[in-house]
This record gives C-alpha cells, structure tokens and sequence, in this order.
C-alpha cells in the first residue's frame, strides 16, 4: 500500500470539497476532538479554617448570591441545557458520520459533492450508525468494567479500546459504502482489521504520530491565549491583572472558532485517510482507488455527405 498516496488524495479531496468540513465539526464535537478539559482545586493557606470556603473574602453580593436559594435552581438549569446541547451534538455527530463518509465517497466517485447529497446519506443511515455508536458504547463500558473488577485485565483495556475504536470507523464505512446492518458492520469491521493488521497498524502509527505534530500546533496558540493570565496570577494571587485575565477570555473567544474549523479540517481529512485505505482493503469497487475518475466515453458523430 502506498500511504503517501493515500495521505495527499485524502488531502485533495478535504482541501477541494470544504463542504465536507461542515460535517467533519459535527463528527469531532461529538467525538470530544474539539472541547476543552481543565480543573482546578480548591487549597487553603495557613491561616484558612480547616479547608472551609474563605468567604471573609468574598464581596458581599458574591456571598448572597452563593447563599441565596436561586443558585440551585440556576445550577439544575444549566445542568439540563448542557445536556440537551450534549445530547444535540452527538445526533448532529451521528448524521454527520454517515454525511461525512458518503461525501468522501461522492467526491471521490463523481468529483462533486453538494450539502443536500452528503446530507441525505446521513440521515438514511443515522439509525443504523446510531445503533453501530450505542453498541460500541455498550461493548466498552462492559470491557472498563471488567478491567476494574479483574485487574489483571486493564493491561488490555488500552490496546483494547484502540481495536474497537478502529473497528468502529471500518463498520461505519461498512455501513454506509457496502449497506451493511449494524451487527454484520462490526463482523466485517472485524474481519478487515484481522486480515490488514499490519497495514492497519502502520497507517494508525503514521496518523498517530501526524496527531502528535497537530496537537502540539494546536498547543501553541491555546499557550499563547494563556500568556496574559498566568502573568497576572503571578503577579498577585488575590488581586491579580483584571485586564490581563480579560485580555485572555478575549483570545480564547476568538480562538475557539477557529481551533473548532481546523478540528473539523482534520477530522475530514483523518476519514478520508481512513475511507480511501478501507476501500483498498476490501478491494470494494469505489472510485477511491489508484485509478482516476474517467467519464464515459461518447460515441464520435457521424459526418453525413451529401
């Protein structure tokens, strides 16, 4: 397999069809490729009270807000919104699965793709690749589980979780390209991923080390959005910079767009990588194999002589 070609067609094909990065957004928000994760611990100093919250320290208006009965309410209404957002995005991702992967396929059969075309092949197959998405689900919560009560077990959990992983995109590409149900994807996600494994392996260490250069440009400019409110934390403690610390919330509003676009550029891309070596390896007939698209060929017109 020639994985430098599969690489740059997969690139030609996200880069000419950016229609596709719409759908590719929705696939790496509900996958988690695009959120953020932080925390944070509460410490006291030497003088705190046992742990307990320094509200001698608070505003005024802080400590009654934080005491008043409205805040539980505020905090079940923002629970329940986050959900509903939650659970609107991993619709969104699951249509955009099937969206994603059937546009690739167009792009790569006919040249063209609209919305409208990619659209309808999601939605024709979101219950499918939602049951495909709930049984996988299911199969890895059993198989954590199982590492916790048998230890012995959770050095499996990791290679393990990778495996399904893989196998989970080739059943989505079975179930749009070759029609497949839900339960006979996984067989035949399985059966590709046994009989390639070394081709499988290589190409998931290439994107894996590719995934490492893109997290680290990534990093740079988050690090920089950053800058401004670590030096005002350094500075003081309790009364730290406002301006700096504004001045971060600033960058970070205009840099969450921009990282979600780039996030769904390379979730694009990653399929297509993905999409282009399944076909070869399934030697499923798809336009998405060395040979270029020809249109077919017209009969020449007959000249009539008088």
């Amino acid at each position: 397999m020639d994985y430098g070609n599969i690489l740059s067609r997969a690139w030609q094909v996200t880069w000419k069809h950016k229609v596709l990065w719409v759908f590719g957004i929705f696939v790496a928000l509900s996958s988690g490729s695009g959120s953020f994760n932080g925390g944070s611990n509460w410490t006291t100093d030497g003088s705190g009270g046992g742990g307990n919250f320094p509200q001698p320290d608070m505003p005024p208006q802080l400590r009654e807000f934080l005491n008043s009965p409205v805040l539980p309410i505020i905090i079940i209404a923002f629970v329940c919104l986050a959900l509903i957002i939650a659970l609107a995005i991993f619709l969104m991702g699951v249509a955009s699965t099937g969206a994603l992967i059937g546009g690739i396929d167009l792009a790569e059969s006919t040249g063209a793709v609209t919305f409208a075309q990619a659209w309808a092949i999601g939605t024709s197959n979101f219950l499918k690749i939602l049951g495909l998405k709930i049984g996988v689900g299911i199969i890895g919560a059993v198989a954590i589980f199982a590492g916790i009560i048998c230890c012995p077990l959770l050095c499996l959990v990791v290679p393990g979780s990778i495996a399904l992983q893989v196998i989970a995109e080739f059943a989505s590409f079975a179930i749009v390209l070759d029609k497949e149900g839900a339960i006979e994807s996984i067989q035949k996600g399985f059966n590709v991923l046994k009989t390639n494994f070394t081709s499988v392996l290589i190409l998931g260490l290439i994107l894996f080390g590719i995934g490492i250069a893109y997290g680290l440009v990534v990093a740079i400019p988050v690090l920089i959005a950053f800058a401004p409110a670590i030096i005002a934390v350094m500075g003081s403690t309790r009364e730290p910079n406002m301006m700096l610390i504004g001045a971060t919330a600033l960058m970070f509003l205009c840099l969450i767009p921009i990282l979600i676009v780039v996030g769904g550029v390379y979730t694009t891309w990653q399929t297509a990588t993905w999409q282009l070596a399944y076909r070869q390896w399934t030697s499923s007939p798809s336009a998405a194999t060395n040979e270029p698209h020809v249109p077919p060929t017209q009969e020449p017109p007959t000249l009539m002589l008088a």
